[in-house]
């Protein structure tokens, strides 16, 4: 009797759990427009404010980067970027208790000004990304972001990464 009720539990939970997956997929989205939103009006605080204040970020190559200094990064980018386009799009979410990881696709393209030339030029990027996400005080919280894989353009021509 006691294992066809723990296989009972079992399948009534489940969906509980595949549905509190799909919420937080929902949720995580929205957070990930609103960075992508105040990236493109350049309110760098206001996008970089989804991140715990101990966020790091590695590249494809193993490098990693804290909050400030990815903050710096961007800011040399949004300092000569004419206008900005970013989204990202959520496309898995793994849940386990107060942290979720995300798999997530993003496409970035920057019109940006040679300070030098003042000649435009088109930067385009997209990546694949997973990222780390823990529950604090009923608040999600992006603590990682690990590239998977990243391409960027310069006026349609290879950059190395």
């Amino acid at each position: 009797m006691k294992p066809l009720f723990f296989m009972a539990a079992l399948l009534l939970a489940a969906p509980v759990v595949a549905q509190d997956a799909a919420t937080l997929k929902k949720t995580l989205q929205a957070q990930y427009n609103k960075e992508a939103a105040a990236f493109m009006k350049k309110d760098i605080n206001s996008a970089l404010s989804i991140n715990t204040s101990d966020f790091t970020t590695t590249d494809t190559k193993g490098k990693k980067m804290t909050l400030a200094e990815f903050k710096a990064a961007f800011m040399q980018i949004i300092t000569v970027a004419q206008s900005i386009k970013l989204s990202s799009t959520v496309e898995k979410v793994t849940l386990k208790g107060d942290t979720a990881t995300v798999t997530v696709s993003d496409k970035s393209l920057f019109t940006l000004a040679n300070p030098q030339t003042g000649k435009k030029a088109q930067m385009e990027g997209t990546s694949r990304n997973e990222d780390t996400w823990v529950k604090k005080s009923g608040v999600w919280k992006r603590q990682t972001n690990r590239a998977l894989s990243n391409k960027t353009l310069m006026d349609g021509k290879p950059l190395s990464n």
